[in-house]
């Protein structure tokens, strides 16, 4: 027996990026910058026939989502002093923050919770900093 069943993605995806170059009487100063974000919403119905009759007699949902905003900033610096002497220096930031989440319920055909699959996930949360630097 086959039964009905859907699923439905909505992912979006957003990118911030600028490169700067300059050189200033032989000293090179670059920027390089990056942000992300990202979206991601999943959810799926399903018939699941419990007794095995030929109607399904409850229903499945099973909802995911991931949400992140990463960014990440370096500059340097360089400058030729002499043929063998080469002075340079730079810094990187990093940034990120993402959180996910999951639930699944069982309800039979007017809606209402049955007996079946109940699953839900406290949000998973990531927050994390980074600093380097290098002379």
């Amino acid at each position: 027996k086959i039964f009905p069943a859907y699923k439905r993605i909505e992912e979006d995806v957003h990118i911030l990026r600028a490169d700067v170059r300059y050189d200033w009487d032989g000293l090179e100063m670059e920027n390089n910058f990056l942000a992300e974000w990202f979206d991601l919403e999943t959810r799926r119905h399903e018939a699941s026939p419990m007794n095995f009759s030929v109607v399904p007699d409850t229903f499945t949902t099973i909802g995911e989502t991931h949400d992140s905003f990463q960014l990440s900033n370096t500059f340097s610096l360089q400058k030729e002093i002499k043929d063998w002497w080469l002075l340079s220096g730079g810094y990187y930031y990093s940034y990120s923050d993402a959180d996910a989440a999951f639930e699944q319920a069982t309800a039979d055909a007017s809606g209402d919770g049955v007996v079946g699959q109940h699953w839900s996930s406290q949000p998973i949360v990531l927050d994390w900093h980074a600093h380097m630097f290098n002379a």
